[in-house]
């Protein structure tokens, strides 16, 4: 993964004042400048990730039918929904 300036924590496409810097270019709001997009620094620090939920981390899924049968390969029992569902999607309803 490249550390450019582009895509850092402190890269921001807007300055403090509310205008854009120039093309190509970043606000660093750590070194208060405007830096190119595509310079590597030593200071570079990632966006932080987005924790995605899945099914099959929701206390509410099983790994059996409630029937005490098997599910098909991948899926799990939702509690919630009463359906078989994949265990990699992400719902809103987790829990």
């Amino acid at each position: 993964m490249p550390n450019t300036c582009g895509i850092c924590k402190y890269g921001y496409n807007t300055k403090p004042s509310g205008e854009k810097p120039s093309s190509g270019t970043v606000w660093c709001s750590k070194r208060k400048i405007q830096m190119a997009k595509h310079r590597q620094m030593d200071c570079f620090m990632p966006l932080p990730s987005i924790k995605v939920h899945h099914c099959v981390d929701c206390k509410r899924s099983k790994i059996t039918l409630p029937s005490g049968g098997a599910l098909q390969l991948g899926n799990i029992w939702c509690d919630r929904k009463k359906i078989e569902i994949h265990k990699m999607r992400s719902m809103d309803c987790f829990e």
